[in-house]
Parts: structure tokens; sequence; C-alpha cells
């Protein structure tokens, strides 16, 4: 089934900053990467780009830290594999796992700053990579504000697939597609 049909079962409300203010974004659980160490990171799909970050979560504060990209696949974090990334080793754990993780809380808010950085860094090299939080000195949002909007994944994934489905309108092959094929069956007749 294609995945820009199929909503995912498991979803958080992620509060992002943007230059129009904040909003609440849903968006999907896709899995854990548990470290030997013990530590667990949430791994959840941007709905604009697919690309898949890597959160550390922060109880206290409410808020998700980026601490990398990974390019999994949702059927390795449900068969709880081994995986290496830079020559480290990490457990996955399925996106079950990664809900209960997060105590019933279904608001959190993205550390603007690490999500900066680690965007930044996976641009320049694209390669898949968990670090520390970097976070650029700045007051960390402790709060969603009343009033936030709402993005559901629904209304996400329509405004990608209406885009799309411009965009394929409005490329040169469509608007000949059709020209060219009757013109095959005018020749043929013509002889």
């Amino acid at each position: 089934m294609n995945d820009e049909i199929a909503l995912p079962r498991h979803t958080i409300f992620l509060y992002t900053e943007g230059d129009n203010g904040g909003r609440l974004i849903e968006s999907a659980v896709i899995g854990l990467v548990n470290d030997y160490s013990g530590d667990r990171l949430l791994v959840v799909r941007d709905p604009y780009n697919d690309l898949k970050f890597v959160y550390r979560v922060d109880f206290d504060t409410s808020n998700m830290e980026a601490v990398g990209v990974v390019h999994l696949t949702e059927e390795q974090f449900d068969s709880k594999a081994s995986v290496e990334i830079e020559h480290l080793s990490y457990r996955l754990g399925s996106a079950e796992q990664a809900i209960r993780l997060l105590r019933k809380r279904t608001q959190w808010i993205q550390d603007k700053s690490s999500a900066m950085s680690v965007l930044l860094n996976y641009t320049a090299s694209r390669r898949q990579k968990l670090s520390t939080p970097r976070s650029i000195d700045r007051e960390k949002v402790v709060l969603i504000p009343p009033d936030t909007p709402v993005q559901t994944l629904e209304e996400i994934i329509s405004i990608r697939n209406a885009a799309a489905a411009t965009e394929a309108l409005s490329g040169p092959d469509f608007n000949t597609l059709g020209q060219d094929f009757t013109r095959h069956f005018q020749e043929k007749g013509n002889h």
C-alpha cells in the first residue's frame, strides 16, 4: 500500500516554530533506537520531507532534541533488529515501544536549534549519524501557546498530493501525451 494513502497508527503532535509562528504538526512515530548504555531515542518521520529524525526526549521540558537522521525502514524497527551507525551498534524497537516511552503524552516541543543543527549536518554529509544535541544559545520553549494551530497528518498528505498532482499536470509531457497518442492513429489511418 502506498505510504501517501495509509495513515500511520502511532502519531504525536510536535510543536514546531516557523516564520509564521508555531504550530502543532501531527507526525508519525516510527520506532526506538536504543544504544547499549540504555539511552532510548525516539524516531519520528517529518511529514513534509519524509526525513526520519532521531530525538532525545526531555520529559522535564517536554522537548524533543534532535540528535540525527536515519534511513531505516519501518520493517527494521518492527523486527527489532540491530543496526550499525557510524561504527556503533544500536538495537531498534517498534513504534508501540516508542509510544510507551512517551508515557501517554501526545504533545511535544521540537527543540528548534538542535533540529536545525542536525538538518545542516545531514544536508552537508547525507549520512546517518547520531550525536549529542548541539544547540544554539537560546531559551528553550517549554510551553505550547494556547490556540496553537494544529495540522493533522491527513491535511498534510492532502496538501502534498495536491501539489504533486498540480506538478504532474503542468509538466510538458502531460500536455503533449494526448496529441502524440491521437497523432499515431491518424498517421496509421492515412496509409
